[in-house]
């Protein structure tokens, strides 16, 4: 199983919280040895659960009350989904931990959804704790690179049940064979515009809809291109996993007229891209791209 290392993108520039978030990864790394280690007890499994539990518990409650302490207005979101946590998702994967009496396959799948709702959680709702988003006012994705390619992992893993690596990190827009692209705009501040697009290739493409719809019910192709409303089923968890970056920005909804064609995203993307990555996978390739305007008034 792949480990999401720990950086300093982590950080969010609390002391307390980033060394805690520091923490958890290792007790998930350690975990996730433990499970490709055939000589693991039982007991050394489940002793060190009760300290993930524990210690991420703990956590929670330090966060919460950092929350409270600078008042920050998403405190009764944050709260809930921590609780959420606590209450649903940690208790159903004990009890099929349990059920299973400690298997690997069952200890992966644990290890596995906790460190994904870790990076996401971190992500998304602590860096919002402290308004830090990849985006900032310059729009640039310089020295961020990183952090966005985790996302982006996370997202085709999620989506389309893909590695993805980043393999082209100044992507100029080439071809990418037969693919669907689609955009979403948000408006920043002071008449500035942002515009995001994402590219699928068409293989990539057609496991995000087997995973929607499964191989038996997928829908008939028209002229070779899913249906608008189909597309967007496979579209619209991509857009949401990048929502981290834009964080505070107002969002115009995805609906067909997002969608573009190879010759509208061309054309769109030599007015130029402050952000140009291009990801790879077994199945396809990935296109992550953004660029910036100011609107007249």
């Amino acid at each position: 199983m792949k480990k999401v290392a720990w950086d300093k993108s982590f950080n969010i520039g609390v002391d307390i919280i980033d060394k805690a978030h520091a923490e958890l990864f290792r007790i998930i790394h350690k975990m996730i040895d433990l499970s490709d280690d055939a000589s693991t007890t039982r007991h050394t499994c489940k002793e060190l659960l009760k300290y993930l539990e524990a210690y991420s518990m703990a956590h929670f409650a330090e966060e919460e009350e950092y929350m409270r302490s600078i008042r920050y207005a998403g405190y009764a979101h944050h709260k809930q989904i921590h609780d959420h946590f606590r209450d649903e998702t940690l208790v159903s994967l004990k009890k099929e931990l349990e059920l299973s009496d400690y298997a690997p396959r069952v200890i992966h799948h644990l290890t596995d959804t906790m460190q994904n709702w870790l990076v996401e959680h971190i992500m998304k709702e602590d860096q919002a704790i402290v308004k830090k988003t990849v985006v900032r006012k310059s729009c640039h994705c310089s020295g961020q690179t990183d952090l966005i390619s985790r996302a982006v992992g996370h997202a085709l893993q999620d989506v389309f049940h893909v590695e993805a690596k980043l393999v082209n990190p100044d992507y100029k827009g080439r071809s990418i064979g037969n693919a669907f692209y689609c955009q979403q705009c948000y408006d920043i501040e002071d008449g500035l515009r942002l515009r995001l697009f994402l590219g699928v290739e068409k293989p990539l493409l057609h496991r995000g809809l087997e995973k929607i719809y499964g191989k038996r019910r997928l829908p008939p192709p028209s002229d070779d291109r899913p249906a608008d409303e189909i597309l967007l089923q496979v579209f619209e968890p991509l857009f949401a996993h990048m929502e981290p970056f834009f964080q505070g920005h107002t969002v115009h909804a995805l609906d067909a007229d997002s969608l573009l064609d190879t010759d509208d995203f061309r054309t769109s993307f030599m007015k130029g891209c402050h952000c140009s990555l291009l990801f790879g996978s077994k199945s396809g390739y990935f296109v992550f791209c953004y660029r910036t305007w100011r609107t007249k008034h």
